[in-house]
């Protein structure tokens, strides 16, 4: 006889623990969303995958805008995707969401970027665009 793991052994291990693994992950993700506030604006605007679409869209807008593109300089795909979960994480967390921030204080992050009140209002017309376009529901 001998020891050790076949393969399917080693496959049926695998198995389990995909199957415990992603049971433990929905039940977290079941918990945290029954949690959110049903009048929230997260909940409102349509959650979690409403969000993430305004967001992809957004950036992908910014980062092409010649106007501001200027601040996204050198930025490589790792740390573009990098900041689309962040800003993800921060719009979830800000409207009433299940999300955690994962980012330093905006007020450290855009010291010395010299963000001028035009640039601010680029930023709030891409936004405005993106939502219409993911169609998140107009608030009162």
């Amino acid at each position: 006889m001998k020891s050790g793991f076949s393969l399917k052994k080693f496959f049926v291990v695998i198995m389990v623990l995909f199957l415990v693994i992603s049971n433990l992950v929905y039940g977290e993700e079941e918990k945290a969303y029954k949690s959110v506030d049903k009048n929230s604006l997260y909940m409102r605007m349509g959650g979690y995958d409403v969000i993430s679409n305004v967001i992809d869209d957004f950036l992908t807008k910014s980062w092409a805008d010649p106007r501001i593109s200027h601040f996204f300089v050198g930025m490589g795909t790792d740390t573009r995707n990098r900041l689309r979960q962040k800003n993800k994480n921060l719009m979830c967390f800000s409207t009433g969401g299940p999300c955690r921030v994962i980012n330093r204080p905006l007020e450290v992050v855009h010291v010395g970027l010299g963000i001028t009140n035009t640039d601010f209002y680029i930023i709030v017309d891409h936004s405005m665009v993106s939502m219409t376009k993911v169609n998140v529901p107009k608030m009162q």
